[in-house]
């Protein structure tokens, strides 16, 4: 099994979200300790990362992480929210 380790920075993101967010994302951590590969990689300059998302009330929250599999670790780099209002404008 994996640890996650999730660096103060993030861990006040996470604090500043409404506690049913805040319950899912420990959720998707939890499980993501078993199934490190779980989530979809990011593109780009960011393509060695991998995501996490999930929706509640019309905000899509994304987790992003790295694994490092020699120190069976998985290091939480950012945990943030958006509106899908955004999605008006495209």
């Amino acid at each position: 099994m994996f640890t996650v380790i999730v660096p103060n920075s993030v861990k006040k993101d996470i604090k500043k979200l409404d506690k049913p967010v805040i319950s899912k994302i420990l959720d998707l951590l939890d499980n993501l300790r078993q199934n490190p590969l779980q989530g979809t990689p990011l593109t780009g300059h960011f393509s060695n990362l991998l995501k996490l998302e999930l929706l509640h009330k019309g905000i899509h929250y994304r987790i992003a992480y790295r694994i490092n599999e020699e120190k069976i670790e998985i290091y939480i780099l950012h945990v943030a929210g958006y509106s899908l209002l955004r999605k008006q404008y495209i």
